[in-house]
């Protein structure tokens, strides 16, 4: 088989085969019987050597016949760990592939010619194997599982189910890594595919390369892959980057990462502004968006005095009961205000609690008279 033509024809028999096989019986012949070919021993051997030269290249060329027509078929497994995907600073690696030339366009139209099909549907034993994995499903399950499994040791195991035309990759036998200048990723990339044919992979791949590039990497994917998630969380930890990761889904809050939107703020107004603007201010709603203004307002003053960040479920908490805010909020003003107060306090729970014999009265009862009875004396007033 000659490369030198314009025109192939790569999808026939390996007829190369036939002439190495007889070239290895001539060099046999002329080792081990020189004389059955009239030859002395010194020019026999160096005749076989010529025929065992011959062999090996018409073997090379048959070889590839028959791995051009197994790659058209199924192409070989391609398999890659994470600690094997090569990083770089400078090139993006993509994975196993070609430059398309016009030659792979002519053996892509070869294949769709009728009289090559032969070379081109699976063997008798492939097909055999499908069958009879479909008539043992439930007759014998433990042999459907063997003919399905997908091991090097099961020669007639079904195909990956990725879909697709394997032809497409299998016209070029000879694949190499590909990879792309980090400079061209300033533009757009589009990755089109059907269903379950990689594209999620593909985005798994250059991730991986990102994370561990030390890039920062935003990833939005509107399905909610799971696979995606794991690889994300997995090539985190891998690199210790595990602290910088946060994820957004609000399927799984219990994961999620959270964002406070009444947490920062210029000034503690801005809080019941943010809240209160989302209630209706026109007709009869103004009045009661003024009065949800003040009440969120006095509970963010409240909390910020109190050093803790408003948000949504603490001024919810706190407007359905303000009580347990307005005594810390107090105690905490006492202590920075007048001390002293606090025991004035700590005395009248001592006189109302002599006065409360039966104990009728809870003690946090009697400590809310207590301080409602210290704010209300002149001392308190003053304040």
């Amino acid at each position: 088989m000659s490369d030198r033509y314009v025109m192939e024809a790569l999808l026939r028999p390996a007829v190369e085969l036939n002439t190495a096989v007889a070239a290895g019986c001539a060099a046999f012949v002329c080792v081990s019987a020189p004389w059955a070919v009239a030859l002395s021993p010194s020019v026999s051997y160096v005749t076989a050597g010529a025929f065992v030269a011959l062999a090996a290249v018409r073997t090379r060329q048959g070889l590839k016949i028959l791995r051009y027509r197994r790659n058209l078929k199924r192409l070989p497994r391609y398999v890659m760990t994470s600690r094997q995907v090569p990083v770089s600073r400078y090139r993006l690696f993509l994975g196993k592939g070609f430059s398309w030339e016009q030659k792979h366009l002519q053996r892509l139209l070869e294949t769709r010619r009728p009289e090559v099909q032969a070379f081109l549907q699976p063997s008798v034993a492939y097909r055999l194997a499908r069958k009879t994995e479909r008539w043992s499903e439930y007759r014998l399950p433990w042999l459907s599982r063997v003919l399905r499994t997908d091991a090097r040791f099961n020669p007639v195991r079904p195909l990956p189910p990725a879909g697709g035309n394997p032809a497409i990759h299998g016209v070029e036998p000879d694949e190499t890594d590909v990879s792309m200048d980090l400079g061209e990723r300033v533009g757009h990339m589009l990755v089109l595919g059907t269903t379950r044919v990689g594209k999620t992979r593909l985005a798994e791949l250059l991730i991986t390369q990102d994370i561990r590039r030390g890039n920062t990497v935003v990833v939005i994917d509107p399905k909610g892959d799971a696979d995606l998630l794991r690889r994300v969380w997995a090539e985190a930890h891998r690199t210790g980057r595990q602290d910088e990761l946060y994820a957004f889904h609000l399927g799984w809050p219990e994961i999620s990462a959270r964002y406070n939107g009444i947490g920062r703020f210029g000034r503690t107004s801005e809080v019941p502004g943010r809240l209160a603007n989302q209630l209706s201010g026109e007709g009869n709603s103004a009045a009661f968006r003024e009065f949800a203004w003040r009440v969120v307002n006095i509970i963010a003053q409240a909390l910020v005095a109190l050093g803790e960040r408003p948000d949504y479920n603490r001024v919810r908490r706190y407007v359905m009961n303000i009580t347990g805010l307005h005594e810390r909020y107090v105690e905490w003003y006492l202590r920075e205000k007048a001390p002293h107060l606090l025991a004035v306090i700590e005395q009248q729970v001592a006189l109302l609690s002599q006065v409360n014999q039966n104990r009728s009265l809870q003690d946090y009862v009697l400590r809310r008279a207590a301080v409602t009875q210290v704010l209300e004396s002149p001392e308190g007033q003053a304040l």
